[in-house]
């Protein structure tokens, strides 16, 4: 389909926090997948045998109560029955809203962000009835900006049961980011015009400010990491599962003065953002319904000139934004495609001819900025690769991936079904990770200041403290699939 998963994700939940948060230019020659050369010796991944983990994890103890402390930070998470906050010593639990986010606990990819004391979210009735943007702050919870995302005007233009376009667009793709000083709130709606239209939101001072006035439905929001301009997408219409109608790609100053098109993405499934690599410059790619993803690119948001950093197809990319660097996955299916019989991961970079790095197919490729590695999954176990394309394998223990990397990133926890482990990055193979926790996990995440692990088994919160991870109760009937930590 044309949706990315992490259209999925705010399709389901649209929960945003507080933090980070059209001239058609022509893409600058670069080599051809079918001219990279092949790396000087293409290294076959050893199979790699999975340790034996150490099965030995203490009895858990309670943890005492508190009140939720006024400075943070917090652990904030999202459920169905709303959003709740903890202390990072595991004290203080307190349910922040009673509102059940837009999707119930779907939280599938793309983890919001969240700065400062305001979380952003979206409510819904069933699945796209009133859309309504709510801001609370911590830690007392309390609501200090709502505003529906709909007209009743543009909701009434419903035909035979079915939504109008814009209703369906809200509740399919991605419409809010905050700015990464916190101060204001990007976001799509509906509310003096027919379509989706680009919205701020001044935390400061309270006003909303329409940005854009167009034909299309504006999606994706985006701000460059400098704060003065915001990116975003249009489609005509979001399609049935073959691809969007794409309709336009703009960059809009923050007062509404400047909104300049930036190129043509008309004929494309739909254009993804992968991410900003500097002040001005932003990674996207293509996709259409054939063969999937394809012509991987920056994007100059002043000049809107192109340079091509894969052309051709591949299934998977990660960005570490600091260096610019990606990588790219491509499979037996893209492979065909490309019509080059080539298959693995490959590195690449602006004005660097790409690289294979790992000559086996690709599961799965993130990049990890507490590491500053890249982590993919193969047939033959999960590799830890460097960004001179240089890689380790390591010891790989439970079904999750990729492992949850301590804030330092020294130290890594795997989860499953059954159990949880924790050990290093270097030399996982020969100091295998020990289990620490009994029960079946659906989410774990490190402390702040890596000194400790919160644990969400089945409807249980738990708080296991270094070195010896002993997990304490936290509280029962709490379940999540992602949270963030939300430092003032």
């Amino acid at each position: 389909m044309g949706i990315s998963r992490n259209d999925l994700y705010y399709a389901a939940l649209a929960l945003v926090m507080m933090s980070f948060a059209c001239s058609v230019g022509s893409p600058a020659p670069a080599t051809n997948i079918d001219q990279i050369p092949p790396p000087p010796s293409a290294t076959q991944i050893p199979e790699a045998t999975t340790p034996s983990p150490i099965d030995s994890a203490p009895a858990p103890i309670t943890i005492p109560e508190a009140e939720l402390t006024l400075n943070g930070p917090w652990l904030v998470f999202a459920n169905e029955t709303g959003i709740w906050a903890v202390n990072p010593d595991g004290s203080g639990l307190k349910q922040l809203t009673n509102q059940p986010i837009a999707g119930g606990q779907e939280l599938i990819d793309g983890i919001p962000t969240f700065m400062g004391r305001q979380v952003a979210y979206i409510t819904a009735t069933g699945f796209d009835k009133d859309l309504t943007l709510h801001i609370v702050a911590l830690p007392q919870g309390s609501e200090i900006f709502s505003t529906p995302l709909i007209s009743e005007a543009v909701y009434a233009q419903g035909d035979g049961g079915f939504a109008p376009e814009p209703v369906k667009t809200a509740g399919s793709l991605k419409m809010t980011e905050w700015s990464r000083d916190g101060r204001f709130l990007a976001f799509m709606a509906a509310l003096d015009g027919p379509t989706l239209d680009l919205y701020l939101y001044d935390i400061l001072s309270g006003e909303v400010i329409r940005l854009t006035d167009g034909p299309s439905q504006a999606i994706r929001p985006s701000w460059s990491p400098t704060g003065d301009y915001i990116f975003h997408m249009g489609v005509d219409s979001i399609g049935t599962g073959a691809g969007m109608s794409m309709a336009g790609a703009w960059v809009s100053n923050l007062d509404g003065s400047e909104v300049r098109s930036l190129y043509d993405p008309r004929g494309s499934g739909d254009e993804v953002i992968v991410g900003w690599i500097d002040d001005l410059a932003l990674v996207i790619h293509s996709w259409n319904a054939l063969c999937g993803t394809h012509n991987l690119r920056t994007l100059d948001i002043q000049t809107g000139s192109q340079e091509a950093l894969w052309q051709g197809y591949f299934e998977q990319v990660a960005l570490d934004p600091f260096s610019g660097t990606t990588v790219v996955s491509v499979g037996p299916i893209q492979s065909d495609c490309n019509e080059d019989d080539r298959q693995g991961l490959f590195m690449v970079s602006r004005g660097i001819p790409a690289r294979q790095i790992i000559d086996q197919e690709v599961k799965d490729v993130v990049w990890s900025p507490e590491a500053m590695k890249f982590f993919s999954r193969t047939e033959l176990g999960t590799q830890a690769i460097s960004l001179n394309g240089e890689w380790q394998a390591i010891a790989e223990i439970a079904d999750n991936f990729p492992p949850i990397v301590s804030p330092e990133g020294e130290l890594l926890a795997w989860f499953g079904t059954e159990k949880l482990w924790v050990g290093p990055l270097a030399d996982s193979i020969e100091n295998p990770p020990q289990k620490v926790f009994n029960e079946g996990v659906t989410h774990a995440t490190w402390t702040p200041d890596g000194d400790a692990l919160f644990i969400f088994s089945e409807n249980r919160l738990w708080f296991a403290p270094a070195p010896q991870y002993i997990p304490s109760l936290v509280a029962e009937g709490i379940s999540t699939f992602q949270s963030i930590w939300l430092s003032p």
